[in-house]
């Protein structure tokens, strides 16, 4: 009797096996549908530049200075602005301008999450090139996936 219940389950245990053999794919394939292109976790510098925090996805790039934000925070619209990188004014470091495309003021700006401004250009200071370039080949590497994704 018990060895007919176990062979008994061991065949309902095969057929769903067979039945559910193209989940792993389909689920995986979906997984791969949901991932949304985005990053973050950049920094500009060291020591002052540290608080300088970046992330972005489809949507915007974010840039927030200080603990939470507090002391400034920027939403620039991915698509909508383009930048340079230039040496700062001050003489020490480099800064990467963002502007909107169009001329209109396209950015969000404020502090923490309150941001009810809306300006035309963003100025992004770094302590050197590496940290700029690192910044910047990371909002290349987002733009291409977003379009990726978007199917073009």
């Amino acid at each position: 009797m018990i060895r007919l219940l176990c062979a008994g389950l061991a065949g309902l245990a095969l057929a769903g096996c067979a039945a559910d053999g193209d989940a792993p794919k389909e689920r995986a394939a979906a997984a791969r549908e949901v991932v949304i292109p985005n990053f973050n976790g950049i920094i500009a510098g060291r020591e002052s530049y540290f608080y300088h925090q970046f992330w972005g996805d489809c949507s915007a790039l974010d840039h927030g200075h200080g603990r939470n934000y507090v002391w400034g925070h920027w939403r620039m619209p991915l698509e909508a602005v383009s930048y340079k990188l230039r040496p700062s004014e001050e003489g020490a470091g480099f800064m990467v301008e963002f502007v909107c495309k169009k001329g209109e003021a396209c950015i969000e700006s404020g502090f923490m999450e309150d941001l009810p401004e809306r300006i035309k250009s963003h100025i992004i200071p770094f302590e050197n090139t590496g940290y700029a370039n690192v910044y910047l080949s990371r909002v290349e590497e987002l733009k291409a996936a977003c379009k990726a994704a978007a199917g073009g």
